[in-house]
Order: C-alpha cells, then structure tokens, then sequence
C-alpha cells in the first residue's frame, strides 16, 4: 500500500472514531438530560400560570389547540383553589430572523390580554440589520433617529401572538364554545 494511502486511511479512521465517540457523547448526554428538560419545561409553565394568576392558580392540563392559528400552542383554563374560573392561560411560540420567542398569555375571564410571561427568549440584537443595512449606506456619519432591530421584531412578534391568544379565545371560548 502507497505511504500517501496509508496515512488517508489512518486519517480517516482516527477521524471516523472520535465522531463516533462524539456521537456516543452527545447521545448519551441526551439520555440522561432529557427527563430533566421536560420536568425544567413543565416547571416553567406552572411558575409562569402562577406568575399570571396569583399563588391559588390550580390549571388544567393542557388542551391543545388544533387549526391554521400561526402561534398558538395550547391553553390551559385556570381556576383557583375554590374551582371558581380565573381564566386561560395560552402557550404561544413564534420565531423571526432573530429568534424564538415562546410565552404564556393570560386571558381573563372577560376575554382580554391580562399579563404575559417569557417563557424563552432567544432573541438576539440584530447585527445583520447593522452590517448590512445601516453601514453600508450611512458610512456612520450621521447618527439614525429611528432604526428597526431585533428588540422591535421581537416586540412586534410578542403583540402579534398575544392579540391571536385574545382572538381565539373571544371566539372560541366566550359563551362555553369550547
């Protein structure tokens, strides 16, 4: 065997076993994190049902909610420790160019956007806006009054999954429809 196919071959096989160890790693590490994660996730929902509601909130499980909606996830309908309703507690996600948002939006019982908590928030500053757009066509000299960024899509996202919370719920909801 040529010298130059030798030492390919030992590249390639010393190559192919630390993705294979990387691989076992990662794997492993799945294994065992992911009950983990999902208990961190419940966990999170519930804080943020109580962060919405007050410390008597006791929610549902979770109803899905199945149709064209563009960010919404599921709901829970919370009472308080006497069964007596306090509202709806919706799971929303959405996602721009910046980032992942997902958020609780609570409904209160007469249908309208009560309080909203972050449940992630991936957003990030909106360099691309800054390297592409603003330099180039102001040679930085002469300050912006306005400028759109990651911080006002992530804004605009939040408004749009909370106002889409409140629409499904004064439609499907008000009157017992569900």
């Amino acid at each position: 065997m040529p010298k130059n196919v030798k030492h390919y071959v030992l590249t390639a096989v010393i190559l192919g076993s630390i993705a294979m160890v990387g691989g076992a790693l990662i794997g492993v590490t799945n294994l065992i994190t992911k009950d983990q994660i999902v208990k961190n996730e419940k966990k999170k929902i519930k804080d943020g049902i109580i962060e919405l509601f007050g410390d008597d909130a006791t929610p549902s499980e979770a109803i899905e909610i199945k149709g064209d909606d563009k960010y919404l996830d599921c709901y829970y309908v919370v009472n308080n420790k006497n069964n007596a309703l306090k509202g709806y507690a919706f799971r929303t996600s959405g996602s721009n160019i910046y980032g992942k948002i997902s958020m609780l939006v609570g409904i209160s019982t007469s249908y309208d956007i009560g309080h909203i908590v972050l449940i992630t928030n991936e957003q990030t500053y909106a360099s691309t806006v800054v390297d592409d757009y603003i330099t180039p066509y102001n040679n930085n000299t002469r300050p912006l009054d306005d400028v759109e960024c990651g911080a006002t899509y992530g804004a605009k996202l939040i408004n749009e999954m909370a106002k889409e919370a409140a629409s499904w719920a004064n439609t499907n909801l008000k009157g017992g429809n569900a």
